[in-house]
């Protein structure tokens, strides 16, 4: 089977590592997998098999307008199944599929609920949140079916009765546990912690500075994106 990911462009994010395991995953198992992204954006953060087909459109200095109306023009040229992956993607796909008169279908794969974390956290105008919201309470009847992380997501939804889900594995490779001999030793709880609203970080520093005083042997272990501050010693 052909099956493509027409993206908005790389990023270092979770989501964007989903998206490269699940392309490394279905070319393991024999698929024919594509991933076309914008040439400003083209660097995959996580590492991608070779045998799965990056194509890059326009050039560095090609505008987000110019490319959205180049992946219109191209994405469904190729591929039996055509995979959404943000409130945007159904919209752009389903018109390429408009136009240029295919019989691919779409898959929409949600790992987030978008009307809420695109529109109501979205930091922006009032108007940039009410378009994002609209346009993401609208991209999921795009899609001819649909996959979600979680069935609290699908809940959300609220389209399907007998949700798909496609659960975010864990590599034991990375994540195990580590037996350690110090019987001092202090209970570790970790966050990557971004700036803004849409990840919750000041839900997390306000408990820390609660907690810390209850359960002293908590060792906080806290990866900093952006300008946050430090947490208590």
């Amino acid at each position: 089977m052909k099956i493509h990911f027409p993206l908005t462009g790389f990023n270092l994010s979770g989501g964007v590592r989903v998206i490269t395991k699940l392309a490394n995953g279905l070319v393991d198992r024999g698929h024919q997998v594509r991933i076309t992204v914008p040439a400003y954006r083209s660097i995959p953060p996580f590492p991608l098999d070779g045998r799965v087909n990056l194509t890059v459109l326009g050039e560095d200095r090609t505008t987000r307008a110019a490319y959205t109306r180049l992946l219109v023009r191209e994405a469904a040229l190729w591929g039996d199944v055509l995979i959404a992956t943000n409130f945007k993607t159904p919209h752009l796909i389903r018109r390429s599929i408009e136009k240029n008169g295919s019989s691919a279908k779409i898959l929409y794969l949600i790992q987030g609920y978008e009307p809420y974390t695109q529109g109501t956290l979205f930091e922006g105008s009032v108007f940039r949140r009410w378009l994002h919201r609209r346009l993401a309470l609208s991209s999921y009847a795009k899609a001819d079916a649909r996959a979600y992380v979680s069935n609290a997501i699908a809940e959300k939804v609220g389209i399907d009765s007998s949700p798909s889900l496609v659960h975010p594995g864990l590599d034991p490779s990375i994540f195990y546990p580590r037996h350690e001999k110090n019987e001092e030793r202090k209970i570790r709880v970790g966050m990557i912690a971004r700036p803004g609203r849409l990840k919750g970080s000041h839900l997390f520093l306000d408990a820390v500075s609660q907690v810390q005083e209850i359960h002293p042997k908590i060792r906080w272990v806290i990866l900093r994106v952006g300008d946050l501050p430090f947490p208590p010693p």
